[in-house]
């Protein structure tokens, strides 16, 4: 039985909230952690997954065919410069958890 996907901004554990297994590599942990999560930098993704080339994973998860994109936002540093970085989505949320489950197993 297959549970309810629960949005959090800050799971604690969140290899225990959905799909049909714990992920199985790196690739399947960052899809997992982008699937329950709405959105997550990269920064979250390497400090939560342990990920420290995440742009290649994200790279990867696109040619599987999940559609990400990556929102830039715009802050000012210390020193008064403005920076970007960026929030990775999921757009075709069915379709990535369909591949998670396929490829996860």
């Amino acid at each position: 039985m297959q549970t309810e996907i629960v949005w959090d901004e800050n799971p604690k554990k969140f290899d225990d909230i959905i799909l049909h297994n714990s992920p199985k590599n790196q690739l399947l942990e960052v899809l997992h952690y982008l699937l329950i999560r709405k959105n997550a930098t990269t920064r979250d993704i390497q400090i939560d997954c342990h990920v420290l080339n995440v742009t290649a994973k994200i790279s990867e998860l696109r040619k599987w065919g999940v559609q990400i994109i990556c929102d830039d936002i715009k802050i000012k540093n210390k020193y008064g410069r403005e920076i970007t970085y960026g929030k990775y989505n999921i757009l075709n949320f069915t379709e990535a958890k369909k591949i998670y489950n396929t490829k996860n197993i």
